[in-house]
């Protein structure tokens, strides 16, 4: 971006910084490949925001002694100013 717009690297750095800008940061979201997880989805939150008259609502972990260690994307290592990235 620096050489894009002809300035210094360090002005493009500290105006990401002075405004908590970090491209080099991502969040991913897995989606679900369940075709109805969409209806299954406004079901469920349906409950939490206006229960039925006089219900209880429970969630409960279908494995709650296992991890979701799982990775789709392989560990990044841990570098100076960069924390260690898990996809």
């Amino acid at each position: 971006m620096a050489a894009k717009l002809d300035v210094a690297h360090t002005t493009v750095a500290t105006v990401w910084r002075r405004h908590g800008i970090t491209p080099h940061r991502l969040k991913r979201y897995k989606g679900s490949p369940d075709p109805d997880f969409e209806t299954k989805a406004t079901d469920i939150i349906g409950l939490y925001i206006a229960p039925p008259v006089n219900a209880v609502v429970f969630c409960v972990d279908e494995k709650p002694a296992i991890q979701a260690l799982d990775r789709t994307d392989p560990v990044l290592p841990l570098r100076p100013g960069r924390a260690e990235a898990h996809g």
